[in-house]
């Protein structure tokens, strides 16, 4: 009966290392900027990886499928991050542009807006914004998701290695005999 709670506790350790890694690698990727981010960030998927199966009974397959699973998770979190940054960069930029080019366009005699019509276009503004980000944040979410992925499925190899070599399976102990 102990046993059955040990193998439990210890599958979901495998799941909270990989998820786990998943949404940390991710968050410390996207607030450290350049290349050391993406250094931090592949550092803790393959951290997580080797954790997922060397710290836990987990074989590698089931470690990668773990970080199949901390993958999808990243990327959600990296979808909601790079679209709220897209947006409000896009819509800030945006906004300024467009009162730059209305005053431009009615200082040289074009046809006025009435403020209905500019209500639109700002409200035209604002959903292209969030058009944009929606779509950054999906190249964002599946590039992430890559990365997890295959950061962390190295990081179970080297973990599996580990394990082998240190439990000595069968055929490491017939190669030293």
């Amino acid at each position: 009966m102990s046993n059955s709670k040990a193998g439990s506790m210890a599958a979901s350790m495998m799941w909270a290392f990989a998820i786990g890694s998943g949404v940390v690698g991710v968050l410390l990727g996207f607030y450290t900027p350049g290349f050391l981010g993406f250094l931090l960030g592949m550092g803790i998927f393959v951290a997580g990886g080797w954790a997922a199966v060397y710290m836990t009974s987990a074989t590698t397959g089931k470690g990668i499928l773990g970080m199949l699973v901390g993958a999808l998770a990243a990327s959600v979190v990296g979808f909601v991050l790079w679209k709220m940054a897209a947006s409000s960069a896009m819509s800030g930029a945006g906004g300024q542009a467009f009162n730059d080019a209305m005053a431009k366009a009615q200082a040289q005699g074009g046809a006025k807006l009435t403020a209905e019509q500019q209500a639109q276009m700002a409200q035209l503004g604002n959903v292209m914004a969030g058009g944009a980000g929606v779509i950054v944040g999906i190249t964002a979410a599946f590039f992430g998701m890559l990365k997890t992925f295959l950061f962390g499925m190295v990081g179970c190899f080297i973990g599996g290695a580990m394990k082998k070599s240190a439990i000595g399976t069968p055929a490491a102990m017939s190669k030293a005999a």
